[in-house]
């Protein structure tokens, strides 16, 4: 597979977690602690992301933050995004979705479901 998986999440155990989920179907991945740390991963990793999983909440940049960012730039905007969030609120949902991001798994979820969803937006 050519191409890599970014994980934006601010809790290092989850990272870790998805990160050897995703190793072990085959996935290259690049990790981020914020959104800030995202873009400037982006910059230095060009145009090789396929897609991307974000934490919402989080320090310096937030994953809502992250996403409106992401969407303005030309280059990056097409990336399919799945939110990994505690929030289920239908306000913070209807949000996520006005950004543009693809589908949300809320906290804590199944790596298994993780899988299926990251089947189903990767563009390799």
């Amino acid at each position: 597979m050519s191409g890599s998986i970014l994980i934006i999440d601010d809790s290092a155990a989850q990272r870790k977690l998805v990160r050897l989920a995703l190793e072990t179907q085959g996935y290259v991945v690049v990790e981020a602690e914020d959104g800030m740390q995202a873009m400037e991963a982006m910059d230095r990793i060009g145009g090789s992301t396929r897609l991307i999983l974000c934490d919402v909440n989080m320090p310096v940049m937030n994953g809502l933050e992250f996403v409106r960012e992401l969407k303005k730039r030309e280059n990056h905007a097409a990336i399919p995004v799945i939110m990994l969030t505690t929030e289920t609120n239908e306000t913070m949902v209807e949000e996520m979705q006005s950004l543009g991001t693809n589908s949300w798994l809320t906290k804590p979820f199944k790596m298994s479901d993780l899988i299926t969803e990251t089947r189903r937006h990767i563009r390799f």
